[in-house]
């Protein structure tokens, strides 16, 4: 009769994102949702809801498939799987008190190779200080956690669509603070009927659940691309970046020579000059002849200026256009011939399209830069180790998405598992 009546509930689909936020980058902290990628020492598998655990009970009526995602770009999530055959464990009620919750979580007796769950996160930070982690940290049961098979991406942004980005649509697009949100059949329709397609394209999702418990994986493996911009967690600052590829040019102009003829595809004399921040250009390179300019993006796309349209193209005012202009009509390079070029990691889209001189632009893509270093440089006697370090710190720009949190978060998670074993053995 229950298997009747489920079949006849409302249908909502739950987009849960993971891996967001400043707390996963405080020291080695473990994020909560990490186990949903795992199964438990008693081989089901058990889901995390951020950002706190708890849910309304009323979501217990409808047929519930979540969605486990993480952010790929602006507006843009990648699928890490889908949950199915959905139980809302009843200590995750969001009326109850936390104590009342955390007592249910404890009673449930969950553990993860060998270690019980509400142990392995009392050595998370926040903001510098051991948090007391009195919290749920399972949500729901699953009968499959499902993997896609290849790369799988959904975007809010029309514009974004392609073969390989498969468009939701929404009134106001994915929330941008919310990290879970509700897609119900009767009251989202559009959304929701975008979102089933994509869960039921069997040609999308691995055949099985292929999930693992602890005990089934290899020892972890630290990260190979370790570097100092990893340890002071500036890994994604433009501005440390920029001043790095200043100084490695600066002080290697026979490199920059070839850089700039193998990746910008032009010949600058040895007897170049190149400057930081000039008119608020990230570098500017000129010899007697030619001049470049290079704007470094990480993680942000252009700057508009003051969300001005040109009133004729409709194309947006930017600090590209301003570059432009600068080069064109400043003394020093009006007469030479200019090169404009935006280094970008492979996971950052930047559509160039949109912005007023955008076509005068040329991306080059982290990966190439990444490649020239790795393969062809001349090491400096006072700074090989941090040119190593640098090479290292390119490595997570140069792929095509970017999986460097998933990766250390699985590497955070069963350490600590480890860890907690010795110190039981102690």
């Amino acid at each position: 009769m229950k298997t009747d009546l489920l079949e006849f509930a409302s249908k909502e689909i739950i987009i849960n994102k993971m891996y967001i936020g400043s707390y996963l980058s405080e020291g080695d902290n473990i994020g909560h949702e990490i186990i949903n990628l795992y199964k438990a020492d008693d081989g089901k598998n058990y889901i995390y809801l951020n950002s706190q655990g708890s849910i309304d009970l009323c979501h217990r009526e409808k047929k519930l498939t979540i969605l486990l995602v993480r952010k790929f770009s602006p507006r843009t999530y990648k699928v890490l799987a889908k949950a199915e055959g959905i139980t809302i464990l009843p200590f995750a009620d969001r009326n109850l008190t936390r104590n009342e919750r955390y007592k249910g979580q404890v009673e449930l007796g969950l553990s993860y190779g060998g270690v019980r769950l509400v142990d392995l996160f009392n050595k998370n930070l926040y903001h510098g200080s051991i948090k007391e982690e009195k919290n749920v940290f399972t949500t729901f049961v699953a009968n499959a956690v499902i993997k896609p098979k290849n790369q799988l991406l959904i975007t809010d942004d029309e514009s974004c669509f392609s073969k390989d980005i498969l468009y939701i649509r929404t009134k106001k697009g994915f929330g941008k603070q919310t990290l879970r949100e509700f897609f119900d059949k009767k009251e989202k329709p559009q959304s929701f009927a975008d979102l089933e397609r994509i869960i039921n394209n069997d040609n999308l999702w691995e055949d099985a659940n292929t999930t693992q418990t602890i005990s089934e994986l290899s020892d972890v493996e630290k990260n190979p691309y370790y570097n100092f911009l990893n340890i002071i967690k500036q890994e994604d600052n433009e501005l440390v970046f920029s001043n790095m590829f200043y100084y490695f040019f600066k002080n290697n102009k026979s490199m920059f020579c070839r850089f700039a003829k193998t990746i910008l595809d032009i010949e600058i004399d040895n007897n170049f000059i190149i400057e930081r921040e000039k008119n608020n250009i990230d570098l500017l390179i000129s010899d007697k002849n030619n001049v470049a300019i290079i704007e470094n993006k990480i993680k942000s796309n252009i700057n508009g200026i003051d969300n001005r349209h040109n009133i004729y193209s409709g194309l947006v005012q930017s600090q590209l256009e301003k570059y432009y202009q600068y080069i064109k009509t400043d003394d020093e390079y009006k007469n030479k011939k200019s090169y404009f070029y935006i280094f970008s990691p492979n996971y950052n889209h930047i559509d160039l399209s949109k912005f007023m001189s955008g076509d005068k632009y040329t991306i080059i893509y982290y990966k190439d830069i990444y490649e020239f270093f790795l393969n062809d440089y001349d090491l400096l006697d006072d700074s090989s180790y941090y040119l190593k370090e640098f090479i290292n710190a390119m490595y997570k720009h140069s792929k095509d998405y970017e999986n460097d949190l998933e990766e250390e978060m699985q590497r955070r998670f069963q350490k600590a598992i480890k860890g907690k074993k010795i110190d039981n053995l102690l």
